[in-house]
């Protein structure tokens, strides 16, 4: 059942949530989601090449995009967040060291 149908992007309604699929490209340009107005959301960011915040609608951008450009600054991005590495903090306990001045 078809929800929405606009210039080049298309709502499906599936057994378990919504598809978008973006009637340009080819097969693999399609994308799932549980919601409806996340699925708006990724269209109106795709549509107008704006960067997403959020992991998983990098990754539904990705698959829904055909613009190169587009495609290279999320992957570029994407990457910065996988292998952005977490500051830890860690109190290290100095021991005190017994120090020997008599045999000076």
């Amino acid at each position: 059942m078809i929800i929405l149908k606009d210039s080049s992007y298309l709502i499906k309604k599936s057994k378990r949530g919504y598809i978008v699929i973006n009637l340009e490209g080819y097969y693999k340009n399609h994308s799932h989601f549980k919601n409806i107005e996340a699925a708006k959301k990724c269209i109106y960011l795709t549509k107008n090449r704006i960067i997403p915040k959020s992991f998983y609608m990098m990754v539904a951008c990705l698959r829904l995009s055909t613009d190169e450009l587009y495609i290279k600054k999320i992957q570029k991005l994407k990457w910065i967040k996988e292998n952005k590495q977490k500051i830890k903090y860690r109190n290290k306990k100095i021991s005190a060291k017994k120090t020997n001045y008599a045999s000076a």
